[in-house]
């Protein structure tokens, strides 16, 4: 068993790295690592470590990316102005430059296994290869990420290796048990209930649409602009900034993307970028025009959910939320 690590997702042939993973494993095909890595993302520099058994047979990999990291992230008030005051004189107090195993812009375990392989032998290689990367890079931080509670009986691993386990924000998922949107709303309970009620009659009486599109190249400029208002209005959490290439990659690379957009009296105000996994549908990102009203965010929740009820989907991942 040995490690290879690549400089580009491109330097390992698709079908070969697409060999071994799962059911809703978008995020780690490498379609969706090639539009990631050719998007400009922050800073970041990939990576692709690769394990192959004596055979010469691929049975694992996963990514690796570096980025600069605000420690401030999630600081507030006093202790913010403090931070901010700071940086006027040092622009780079509290800021590091760490790796981490999984991609900036999607969130999920990160380390893809063929069907049988015994993961603590795997760790056992791949770890010392991810940390070779960090110190060629002169980084002193690792992070592996993201994994869900089921998964720490597998990954158990990483103690024997000197990795503590850290808490992340908690992912947002929706269970769909309904077979319609109709009775999705009929479930509820019926305070609840007279408030999406009331919400999509505001949203007929202001003719608000959407349209779920499966080519969206020529909104991408359009799409990053919406995103960039949500971003710079964030009060909780920023990170990862997005590129109109981004978009534009999204869309070419991967079959399964949707973009499911708002219109105001015919005027696009609003998108949710989405993918349409096996048996998920993943909300990925969301932006609005200045102008749209806040009563919208409701409505895009209630399309989302008709629209993976409608394909079917067992769950909607919602992504981090504080």
């Amino acid at each position: 068993m040995h490690v290879k690590v690549y400089s580009s997702i491109t330097d390992v042939a698709e079908a070969e790295w697409d060999s071994i993973l799962e059911r809703d494993a978008t995020i780690c095909s490498h379609a969706y690592l090639k539009a990631v890595e050719a998007s400009a993302i922050n800073d970041c520099v990939y990576r692709y470590p690769v394990v192959y058994d004596a055979q010469g047979q691929l049975i694992a990999h996963t990514c690796v990316f570096s980025i600069t990291t605000d420690l401030a992230l999630f600081a507030r008030g006093a202790t913010l102005a403090l931070v901010h005051g700071i940086r006027r004189v040092f622009p780079g107090f509290l800021t590091i430059r760490m790796l981490e195993c999984g991609t900036p812009v999607a969130l999920g375990r990160q380390i893809s296994l063929r069907r049988g392989t015994d993961v603590e032998q795997v760790l056992r290689v791949l770890v010392p290869a991810i940390e070779a990367v960090a110190q060629a890079a002169r980084l002193n931080y690792l992070l592996f990420r993201d994994y869900l509670h089921e998964d720490s009986p597998t990954f158990a691993a990483f103690g024997t290796h000197g990795y503590s386990t850290l808490q992340n924000l908690p992912e947002a998922v929706l269970e769909i048990r309904w077979n319609s949107f109709d009775a999705y709303v009929a479930d509820m309970r019926s305070s609840y209930r007279r408030k999406v009620k009331l919400n999509l009659a505001r949203i007929a009486d202001r003719q608000i649409t959407s349209e779920l599109l499966s080519d969206f190249s020529h909104l991408s400029a359009q799409f990053v602009a919406q995103w960039q208002t949500i971003y710079d209005n964030a009060t909780e959490y920023k990170r990862e900034t997005l590129t109109r290439a981004f978009y534009d990659n999204i869309n070419t690379h991967l079959p399964n993307a949707r973009a499911l957009v708002f219109y105001e009296q015919g005027r696009l105000i609003a998108h949710c970028l989405l993918l349409f996994e096996d048996d998920v549908l993943r909300w990925m990102y969301v932006g609005k025009e200045s102008t749209a009203t806040e009563d919208l965010y409701p409505f895009m929740l209630y399309e989302i959910v008709r629209h993976a009820i409608e394909a079917k989907k067992r769950s909607i991942k919602l992504g981090i939320t504080t």
